[in-house]
């Protein structure tokens, strides 16, 4: 009987597939990095002469993606530095068209990133080179300090100088001034004793890559003494286009100080560009606001609260808002699903914001807080979040949210136990929601708030009991009937508990995709293909 009025009640519903991540999507919001096909690889890696590859290789239809784009992300944002020299790739291993490529250079495990340099230039000559020299320059890890004590090794062998005009090696003679600045827009050459055995000159090169300077380093006397350098006391020399040299002391023997110098030298000569704000990359993440003065702040935040806020405070002048900016776009991703709660924004403490931010009480950029209404006088809770990292916020948000107190007409979702039985009808005037999933919640047990979270992405209403005698209304008992569907029609459904992972979304989800069920709207935007 029950199968038949299942039947009848929910067989003309379409379909609805399972909630699943398209992993592409992560990656496809980091800047600087392009998606690789393999019709394109050997144009892009091996054809491509002015730089050098970065390669991740992944398996797309891997759970471990989501951690791997976070990490990838965060790398990518320390060496965007060198986007001269450097170009930054993925490539998909499980793609069917794809899958040779990874199996001739070796690829085994996913996922791995590689370095291509001069092997890619000879591959492009015809000249084979074997699958281990490639194997030789895969990292062990995508740790950005792990990274960056390998790849300027890996760097220094290639040749970019025919396009960029960066030698890594050693001269071993003085050249002419005008072979220097006829590459890129140069207005000095520098000019660094490295001793044997040394790094000091090609750190200063990558180090100086985004100024108007070109970096040569001597290990040999007889040329360095063209420039006036002797290899003991004059060990750093810069040089205008006109062949003006002033030669300099840091203060050790370090490519800190060694760059410091050069840099106070430009400033002096007023060379260092003006501090520039980059407010820009955060304008560009999709569903976030962008507030503009502490006035708009506070108005955000007066009560009734429709929603819960995460406000990310930063410098736009900052070096770091390049990768903050992806961190924080990677992050409206994860936290899309919650949209029906949760609004994201950035407050930008840079110039005459300095003294509002103050007042605020953030002190260190970037700071990201979470702001919401508490309590019936919808009091302002706020918390202060200690990292950006997407997996770390998701945790932290699912404790939060359960406490705030939501504006119900207008969202359809209380965190607080039903209390009325016959308040379950008027949550279907409230969006366009056509199905209440009603949850028994044991005593210490978050299971109802969890299911509600986890269902925010579909048109279902969810309500906690916790009184057995209100749970005896729609039929449930603490020991088995634990989750009833509903329609707008008072048609019920039990459903039993398929997933101790994912309390009771499983079991509703798996619902929807037996009868067929398809929303008439659904979320826009959502990387998550639910419907």
């Amino acid at each position: 009987m029950f199968w038949l009025t299942y039947l009848v009640l929910f067989a003309p519903l379409q379909w609805l597939s399972s909630a699943q991540l398209n992993y592409m999507d992560l990656y496809k919001k980091i800047a600087k990095v392009r998606i690789l096909r393999e019709m394109e690889f050997n144009k892009h890696v091996y054809e491509t002469h002015s730089k050098a590859s970065l390669i991740l290789f992944i398996d797309s239809d891997s759970d471990e993606n989501v951690r791997t784009a976070q990490d990838f992300d965060a790398l990518i944002s320390r060496l965007e530095k060198w986007e001269l020299l450097l170009s930054f790739f993925v490539f998909d291993c499980s793609h069917k068209n794809n899958a040779d490529r990874c199996h001739d250079l070796g690829v085994k495990r996913r996922p791995e990133l590689r370095f291509i340099g001069d092997e890619g230039a000879k591959q492009a000559e015809g000249i084979k080179f074997k699958t281990t020299t490639a194997q030789k320059n895969a990292f062990k890890s995508l740790d950005p300090k792990d990274v960056l004590k390998v790849l300027p090794n890996l760097m220094e062998n290639y040749s970019f100088e025919m396009n960029t005009g960066v030698n890594f090696r050693p001269n071993e003679a003085a050249f002419r001034t005008k072979q220097v600045f006829g590459k890129r827009n140069i207005t000095h050459l520098a000019v660094v004793w490295q001793p044997d055995k040394s790094t000091l000159g090609r750190d200063t090169i990558l180090e100086l890559l985004n100024f108007p300077v070109h970096v040569r380093t001597y290990n040999e006397k007889g040329a360095a003494l063209d420039w006036g350098m002797d290899g003991k006391n004059r060990l750093l020399a810069v040089i205008d286009r006109k062949g003006h040299a002033v030669h300099l002391v840091p203060r050790e023997a370090t490519v800190e100080a060694y760059v410091s110098s050069i840099k106070e030298l430009f400033r002096l000569k007023g060379h260092l560009p003006a501090e520039r704000s980059q407010i820009y990359l955060f304008r560009n993440i999709p569903n976030v606001v962008l507030l503009n003065d502490a006035s708009s702040f506070d108005s955000l935040h007066q009560p009734p609260l429709r929603k819960a806020s995460l406000v990310l405070f930063i410098d736009s002048t900052s070096e770091d808002s390049w990768g903050i900016a992806n961190r924080y776009r990677m992050l409206e991703i994860f936290l899309r699903k919650w949209q029906r709660l949760l609004s994201l924004f950035v407050f930008d403490c840079a110039a005459s914001q300095a003294e509002s931010c103050r007042a605020l009480g953030v002190l260190q950029l970037p700071e990201l807080y979470f702001i919401c209404a508490t309590g019936e006088k919808h009091a302002r809770f706020s918390r202060k979040l200690d990292s950006l990292d997407s997996s770390s916020i998701q945790s932290e948000l699912q404790t939060l949210l359960p406490n705030c107190n939501f504006d119900e007409n207008r969202t359809g979702v209380h965190f607080q136990p039903l209390t009325d039985p016959s308040a379950i009808q008027r949550l279907f005037g409230v969006g366009n929601i056509e199905y209440t999933a009603v949850v028994w919640q044991p005593p210490n047990s978050t299971v109802g708030h969890d299911t509600i979270l986890g269902l925010l992405a579909f048109p279902v209403h969810v309500r906690i009991l916790t009184d057995p005698q209100v749970a005896a209304e729609f039929g449930m008992d603490a020991g088995h009937n634990q989750i009833v569907l509903l329609d707008r029609h008072g048609h019920r459904v039990h459903l039993a508990l398929l997933s101790k992972h994912e309390p009771f979304i499983k079991s509703v989800t798996d619902l929807f995709q037996f009868i067929n069920y398809k929303p008439k709207s659904s979320i826009n935007n959502s990387p998550y293909n639910y419907f």
